[in-house]
């Protein structure tokens, strides 16, 4: 019975539980178990996206960013709004920059911040909200990775 209601696994229901752990004392042993990663893919029955974006959450994406994706998810669910592979290839890390070999003299300014990402997890949300039902779809790495880019720049612009 528990299967059948059980939500679909996704990263942040898995990061979520690492939180608790934390809270409680237990974390280091989840990392520990981390290293065993099939074991834990099994366990929590994650894929190489969801595990790879899950952790990315714990360790490279600020709290704040995860808590408004989070919400985001719960409103709209994972499999209409975000990928796993969006937040798995780094887009909302820290300190991921998007700037390719053409853009090597910005690259220093297009790493991002707090305020970024902020902007970006906004501009997704409205973006979403904004496209007809029918049109939408969830969030992939490659549309992701210019939304950062384009919102870092008008930063660096104004």
């Amino acid at each position: 019975m528990a299967a059948q209601v059980r939500r679909r696994p996704n990263c942040f229901n898995l990061w979520h539980q690492l939180k608790l752990l934390e809270r409680i004392g237990t974390l280091e042993s989840s990392q520990k178990a981390w290293a065993n990663a099939g074991e834990l893919a099994e366990a929590y029955q994650l894929g190489k996206w969801e595990s790879s974006a899950a952790f990315k959450l714990l360790n490279d994406v600020p709290t704040r960013t995860c808590e408004d994706l989070q919400q985001l998810v719960k409103r709209f669910s994972m499999q209409k709004f975000l990928t796993h592979e969006a937040v798995a290839e780094g887009v909302f890390n820290r300190d991921y920059c998007s700037a390719g070999p053409t853009l090597v003299a910005w690259q220093t300014q297009l790493i991002n911040n707090d305020d970024i990402l902020m902007l970006l997890v906004e501009r997704l949300e409205l973006d979403f909200v904004h496209t007809p039902l029918k049109f939408r779809k969830p969030w992939r790495y490659d549309q992701c990775e210019p939304l950062q880019l384009l919102r870092r720049f008008e930063s660096e612009c104004e």
